[in-house]
C-alpha cells in the first residue's frame, strides 16, 4: 500500500509542478494544485465506486471458464519475462485490510472450497481492475476543459498503469488455483468414498445392530 500511495503521491507532485512551470493557465500555483488533489481525488472515488459495485455481483457471474478469464497461449511466459515472481507481493492487497477475502497468501491447509472461493475473488478482482481501466476516462468529463489535457489526462494515465500490475498478477496466480483445486477436490471425494465404503462394511457386518437399533 505504500508503494501505491508513494506512486499517487510522486504522481501528483509531478503534475503540478509541470503545470505551475509551464501550464501558462493565468491561476496562481495554489488553485492548480488544487484542482491537481481534486481530480485524483475524484478518480479514487470512481474507483472505489466500481469496486464496490463488483464486489455485490455475485460468485455465479465470474465464471473463471470463461473466454474473458481463461489463460490464453504464451501469456504465462509473458509473466514469466517480466520476472513477476520477484515484485508480485511487493503489489498492494486490500481485499484483507477491508476484511474481505484475503488473497495475500494461502491459509493452512486449504480445502476446495477455500481455493473456489479465492479463484471467484480472483476472478472479481481482474474484473474491477479491468472496468477501472476502461472507466477511467471519466475523469476528463470532471475537470474545467483546460486542464483535460495538463491534469485530467495524466491522472487518468496514472489511474490506468496502476491497474495493470494487478491484473497480471491475478492471470498469473489463477491458473495454479485451478490446479489446486482440482487437486484437493479429488483428495476430498477419494477420502469421501473412503469413508463412506467404511460405514456400508460395518453395517453390513453388524445387521444384528442395525436391527435392534431399528
Amino acid at each position: 500500500m505504500i508503494l501505491y500511495l508513494s506512486i499517487i503521491i510522486a504522481s501528483g507532485v509531478i503534475i503540478s509542478l509541470l503545470n505551475c512551470l509551464v501550464g501558462n493557465y493565468g491561476f496562481p500555483a495554489w488553485q492548480i494544485i488544487l484542482w491537481v488533489v481534486i481530480a485524483i481525488v475524484i478518480s479514487f472515488g470512481i474507483d472505489a465506486i466500481i469496486a464496490l459495485i463488483c464486489r455485490k455481483i455475485s460468485y455465479k457471474h465470474y465464471n473463471e471458464n470463461s473466454a474473458f478469464f481463461r489463460e490464453k497461449k504464451g501469456e504465462r511466459n509473458f509473466y514469466e519475462k517480466l520476472n513477476i515472481k520477484a515484485w508480485k507481493d511487493k503489489i498492494p492487497e486490500l481485499g484483507g485490510k477491508l476484511k474481505y477475502f484475503d488473497k495475500s497468501k494461502l491459509v493452512e491447509k486449504p480445502n476446495s472450497d477455500y481455493f473456489m472461493t479465492f479463484i471467484k475473488e480472483s476472478c472479481m478482482g481482474e474484473m474491477m481492475h479491468f472496468v477501472i481501466v476502461v472507466c477511467a476516462p471519466l475523469i476528463l468529463l470532471c475537470v474545467p476543459p483546460m486542464f483535460i489535457l495538463g491534469i485530467g489526462l495524466p491522472v487518468m494515465l496514472v489511474n490506468m498503469l496502476l491497474q495493470i500490475p494487478s491484473i497480471f498478477i491475478l492471470r498469473y496466480t489463477r491458473p495454479k488455483l485451478l490446479v489446486a483445486y482440482k487437486r484437493t477436490k479429488m483428495v476430498e471425494e477419494r477420502e469421501k468414498n473412503r469413508e463412506n465404503l467404511s460405514t456400508d462394511n460395518l453395517e453390513q457386518e453388524n445387521p444384528q445392530n442395525n436391527e435392534n437399533g431399528q
